[in-house]
Parts: C-alpha cells; structure tokens; sequence
C-alpha cells in the first residue's frame, strides 16, 4: 500500500518510514538478545529437570487399589505429573491427593510446589 507524502511524492510499504524500521527491527534483535535471560532454565530441560514439552501430564481417575498403584508407579517416573486425581469415593480421592502432595513436596525444600 502506499501513501502520499506531504510533497506529493508515494511512500512504499504503507507509511511506514526506514527510522520506523529501523527503531523496530533493533527492538526486535534486542528482544531476542534477551529471551534466555528472561526464560528460567527449568522450561529449557537445564539444570538436571524435564521440560514441560517432554513430560507427560496424567490425571489419574479412578483410585482405588490398582488405581493407587499406578498412581505410585507414575510419581516415581521424572518424565511424568500427576496433575489431577479423582474417584467416585472421596476416602480413595482424598488419600490419593494427599499421597500426591506428600510426594511433590518431599522434593520441594519449602514444602510448596
């Protein structure tokens, strides 16, 4: 698209003038000069952790006995997340919440993850 000048003459590209693009394509250069200073190492797989692109979420519905084993057996893997639990009964949901937070904040120094 172009536009007319205050001369008359066309501007190519819209409007838009070469300081305009120049002042935005620095910013840009300078955006991603910045980004691994701004992106924490854990969401790059740094520092001995899984990235969030390669570990597996579960939710795990249905608790019970086998249910609470696959449950241990998918905590001890570093690769996955228990994300959610759920079961019709609340005895089997609830010792299965808490079976997960104990685990989660065993590993965590401040108890919170």
């Amino acid at each position: 698209m172009a536009t007319k000048q205050s001369n008359g003459a066309t501007k190519p590209g819209g409007g838009h003038s070469r300081r305009q693009f120049l002042k935005r394509g620095a910013l840009a250069a300078a955006g991603a000069v910045g980004f691994p200073y701004i992106v924490p190492a854990s969401a790059l797989g740094l520092d001995g952790t899984i990235a969030p692109s390669n570990r597996i979420n579960i939710a795990s519905i249905g608790v019970g006995g086998q249910g609470t084993a696959n449950l241990r057996a998918f905590l001890g893997q570093p690769d996955t997340q228990i994300l959610a639990v759920c079961d019709v009964d609340c005895k089997h949901r609830d010792r299965a919440k808490q079976i997960v937070e104990e685990t989660y904040g065993a590993k965590m120094t401040s108890g919170e993850y």
